[in-house]
């Protein structure tokens, strides 16, 4: 990348914080796959383990020009944050919640069915229901619908 940098005007444009447009992406994406045929985006979205980042995203992080945070990030950040902002959860709620978040890591997402299963019915036999009272168990259903975005 350090020797293109000091070759393509499609790089030396976005380092400099000039635009590009979809055409000097796309350039640049078929360089990259020249010099290097398994460079696509499929691949660098699981090498930085961000799902939701596009080609130009990863180009930038390399560059030093954007922070891309990985998927495990987004989704520590997204429980912390949600957890801090009910400050009424009970300490079995927030280890619910926990165990919900390691479950997303490593599965990659969550259906509402797996939240009155195993590993769940180990905290209570009823899962979440058990868990959460109903003016809870709503708020805490949408978030984890909001969070399979980054999830999967």
């Amino acid at each position: 990348m350090k020797e293109l940098l000091q070759s393509n005007e499609v790089l030396k444009r976005l380092k400099a914080g000039k635009p590009i447009d979809e055409f000097d992406i796309q350039s640049l994406a078929d360089l990259l796959r020249s010099q290097d045929p398994y460079v696509t985006e499929s691949l660098l979205q699981r090498v930085y383990d961000n799902r939701s980042a596009r080609f130009i995203d990863f180009i930038r992080h390399i560059l030093g020009l954007q922070k891309l945070q990985t998927r495990s990030e987004t989704v520590s950040k997204a429980f912390d944050d949600f957890i801090f902002a009910h400050n009424d959860l009970r300490a079995d709620q927030i280890q619910f919640l926990r165990m919900i978040k390691t479950f997303i890591l490593d599965r990659g997402k969550i259906e509402r069915e797996d939240l009155v299963a195993p590993p769940f019915t180990n905290m209570n036999p009823h899962g979440i229901r058990g868990i959460f009272p109903p003016t809870q168990l709503g708020q805490v259903l949408q978030f984890i619908e909001e969070i399979g975005q980054y999830a999967a």
